[in-house]
């Protein structure tokens, strides 16, 4: 019990004195700094120590109260409850409450000092370990300064050993000339240095004009190229082979006579042609386009000329180029105006390369079903039928199975399937999901109900046209199973980017620069409202010259009404009319006699257009019994209404001119401040928007989706209180995520990070743009990318390397061949010659002929 008592005393003096002292605040860095280094460790030491005192203050503490409860707990027992008097259990709460609040405190001033010494020991720790760098590097520089003298003193012993030694050479070539060092000549692929190469070539040099003579130089020089181009192992050869010509040729675009006049040329100035004979060179290319390959004929459809191209033979065409791709080690098997039909081998490194593509067919006209199936009927025949192919590989014949994948634009996918195309109701070629252009994207539910579409149900709706399928169409590939048709990735990136990144930009660009705010979210919604207004604005002036007509013919009807009442047109015509033009001739009901429409009191275009009916009644004044008072009234009333009516058109007609000129004004502002700044970024980057179409082209999107071009653009509207901030974050984010989208549009084969990655960034895109742009509607192409991009890359383990890239750049190498043959006026000759050029090139981009020509 004693145990117990002793805790209700309370501290000492001096033990609160000593606590106090502990807890103040003091500035520790400050006082460290004065510190030397070994008073620095003595307080350390001095600190442990205490903190262990405090440790060990704090065990007994919680020792004696375990004791005083445990005593508490006796008394309790041997006392029970009903025998304890008041004064007992009052004096046991006491000191239950003295124990606690003792307890409490002991345990403030333990963490207290805990959370001291720990800020103090980190402080000291730091300095300890910055003083011990100093040291370190301190001591480092005294090594690197007593190794630089010593280095200092062997260059100096070196130097001086150099300039002795070269002094004592030349006194001894000036006591004996005939110690002179003879310089030896060197082997030249050896010889390491530029002015030493040079000097054995000067040497060389001299050898051979003192074997040739100055005169006999030239000649001797061309014999000596001759001779060693017969010489194997000297490996070097003035000429190129037969095929590396044709490469050459080729590759630098080069017509026949071209080539014919280049050859004399080096003949002439270098006195050697490095090309072989043109008749060898055209004997090789005929093997390398067949005539029996290609078909080129002209049909007739109704008043015009269809000028078509088809290749035949297709399963030889491939053999042969897949040989080649073989020899040449390219081939890998790791999973406008006018219509082209291409075939393009997605085996090989650069598979969206347009010197891949093998041309099928082409011809003038639309890339529809129906002219496919009519122009080109052989070559898809044979692409329907092609399932095996075989060919050389490593002097093995090899088959393999033919897998037939589709590319294109979504028209062309749409097309080929007999689809009605994107702007039907059920817009999809793979899904059923129905499609409406009001669909915005705060409201568009991605549903996953929807069912995939099939070859079975395709035929099925090809005979009931239901499900936006054309009733009697058909399938144009056979052997193309849907999970094998290639969402476009290049349309799909182009489009979305346009429509949901660089048109919100030019908005915002427009917005930030008008004058005066305009109920129009886009620029061509403003133009579209200008040309109305300015449409208006043409007839209400039209209306007001037609009624000013007719009060002038009024008013000279006044002066002249002694010929009216009773005269009808005569042979000669009425002066009093003047000059009006386009006046009608109108017919009396009554008594049949033709007048002016004036003189029968058609006054205004309202009348006018009531008499254009022949059948409507119409009486003249003459059979109405009409007075000259009375005629003259009429006009004078009919002038006033004239008046009145024109004076409300014209003033309608200031306000609208008022409109379309603050109109007018705003769009002629759209090169403004922040539409310049944005173009600025656009020409930075390469980038310039087609003239006709107002997009970009596909190396130029990919260029804008770069990190750095998307910050660049969001940040000319940073801070702009006319632009919503928390839109144009979204939007970057959702650039940010389409440009990663673009990057994985490779001819490389995706692994599961890559597939997560498309997966994340497609969702982010969608929802980011969705809470930039809520307002924005659906399209097709993020219909596909949301739906069919991701299953499709999972299924095939690829996108960018099948893709319609390929045949999108063939566009314009086509037209660059057009335009080249363009003088040759034959049809036939200038199709054949434009087919056996793409041949030809398709061969030699096929082998390694120019790439090892290159290499040596």
């Amino acid at each position: 019990m004693q145990s117990t008592s002793s805790f209700e005393e309370p501290d000492s003096d001096e033990d609160h004195s000593r606590s106090a002292k502990r807890r103040k605040k003091i500035d520790f860095g400050t006082y460290v700094e004065g510190l030397s280094f070994q008073e620095m460790k003595a307080e350390v030491l001095r600190m442990n120590k205490e903190n262990m005192t405090l440790r060990m203050q704090n065990v007994q503490l919680r020792r004696d109260i375990k004791e005083a409860r445990k005593d508490s707990l006796q008394v309790l027992e041997a006392q029970p409850k009903p025998h304890l008097t008041e004064d007992s259990v009052e004096r046991l709460e006491k000191i239950c409450a003295s124990l606690r609040k003792r307890n409490q405190e002991y345990e403030d001033r333990l963490k207290r000092e805990i959370e001291e010494h720990s800020i103090r020991e980190e402080l000291l720790k730091k300095l300890l370990d910055q003083k011990d760098l100093e040291i370190d590097e301190l001591q480092k520089l005294k090594q690197y300064i007593g190794k630089n003298q010593k280095l200092r003193k062997l260059n100096e012993q070196h130097r001086k050993q150099s300039v002795y030694l070269v002094k004592k050479r030349k006194e001894e070539i000036k006591v004996d000339p005939s110690k002179k060092r003879k310089v030896r000549s060197k082997n030249y692929h050896n010889t390491k240095g530029f002015q030493a190469k040079l000097n054995i070539v000067a040497e060389g040099i001299e050898i051979l004009t003192g074997m040739a003579g100055v005169k006999g130089y030239r000649n001797f020089l061309l014999s000596l190229m001759k001779q060693s181009g017969k010489i194997p192992a000297l490996n070097f050869t003035p000429k190129f082979s037969v095929a590396q010509a044709i490469s050459v040729q080729t590759t630098l675009g080069m017509p026949k006579n071209m080539l014919v006049r280049l050859k004399s040329y080096f003949r002439r100035i270098l006195g050697v042609d490095p090309f072989p004979s043109t008749a060898a060179m055209d004997e090789l290319a005929k093997t390398y386009m067949k005539e029996e390959w290609m078909d080129v004929r002209c049909e007739k459809n109704g008043e015009d000329e269809i000028e078509i191209t088809e290749l035949r033979k297709l399963a030889e065409v491939l053999a042969q180029k897949l040989t080649d791709l073989s020899k040449a080690k390219k081939l890998i098997f790791d999973r406008g105006k006018t219509t082209k039909l291409v075939a393009v081998i997605g085996n090989v490194r650069d598979a969206n390369s347009c010197h891949n593509v093998i041309h099928l067919g082409s011809f003038t006209g639309d890339d529809t079903a129906e002219n496919i199936i009519k122009y080109l009927p052989s070559i898809i025949k044979e692409i329907n039928n092609l399932k095996l192919i075989q060919y050389e590989e490593d002097g093995v014949m090899k088959t393999r199975e033919v897998e037939q994948f589709l590319a294109g634009d979504y028209k062309f996918l749409c097309s080929m399937h007999g689809h009605r195309g994107a702007n039907a109701k059920e817009f999809c070629i793979f899904c059923y999901e129905q499609y409406s252009k009001k669909t915005k994207l705060q409201k568009y539910k991605r549903l996953n109900t929807w069912k995939s579409r099939t070859l079975s149900k395709y035929d099925e709706d090809q005979k009931s046209g239901k499900n936006s399928i054309k009733i009697n169409s058909q399938r144009v590939f056979k052997l193309v199973t849907l999970d094998r048709v290639i969402p476009p990735s290049l349309h799909i990136i182009m489009g979305l980017s346009h429509k949901y990144i660089f048109d919100v930009l030019l908005n915002w660009a427009l917005k930030c620069d008008l004058q005066k705010q305009i109920n129009c979210k886009t620029t061509s919604q403003a133009k579209s409202a200008l040309r109305k207004l300015q449409k208006d604005l043409s007839s209400k002036k039209r209306i007001i010259d037609d009624w000013s007509n007719d009060a002038e013919t009024l008013k000279k009807m006044d002066s002249a009404m002694k010929n009216i009442i009773d005269k009808s047109i005569s042979p000669s015509g009425d002066k009093a009319m003047g000059n009006k033009k386009k006046a009608m001739s109108l017919k009396c009901h009554d008594c049949n006699k033709l007048f002016h429409e004036h003189c029968i009191g058609v006054w205004t275009p309202e009348l006018r257009i009531d008499h254009e009916d022949p059948d409507e009644y119409l009486c003249c004044f003459a059979c109405r019994k009409v007075s000259k008072e009375q005629f003259r009234a009429t006009i004078q009333s009919q002038l006033q209404v004239i008046e009145d009516y024109t004076t409300g058109l014209k003033k309608k007609l200031e306000a609208l001119e008022k409109e379309e000129k603050e109109l007018n004004d705003n769009l002629n502002t759209q090169v403004g401040k922040h539409r310049q700044q944005l173009e600025n970024v656009w020409k930075k980057y390469g980038a310039d928007r087609s003239t006709w179409t107002q997009t970009f082209s596909g190396n130029q999107t990919y260029r804008l989706l770069k990190k750095e071009a998307i910050d660049e653009m969001f940040d000319i509207f940073l801070n702009n209180p006319k632009v919503d901030q928390n839109s144009l974050e979204y939007l970057r984010v959702a650039a940010t995520s389409l440009g990663v989208i673009q990057r994985l549009c490779t001819t490389e084969t995706y692994d599961q990070h890559d597939l997560a990655r498309l997966q994340e960034s497609k969702e982010e895109f969608f929802k980011n743009v969705t809470l930039g742009s809520p307002d924005e509607t659906l399209t097709v192409k993020l219909h596909l990318l949301l739906n069919h991009v991701v299953p499709f890359a999972n299924q095939h383990s690829v996108w960018g390397r099948l893709s319609e890239q390929s045949v999108e750049s063939y566009h314009a190498y086509y037209n660059k061949l057009l335009r080249r043959f363009e003088s040759v006026r034959d049809p036939i000759i200038r199709l054949r010659r434009i087919f056996r050029f793409i041949m030809i090139h398709s061969k030699v981009k096929d082998s390694n002929e120019l790439e090892e020509l290159l290499d040596d």
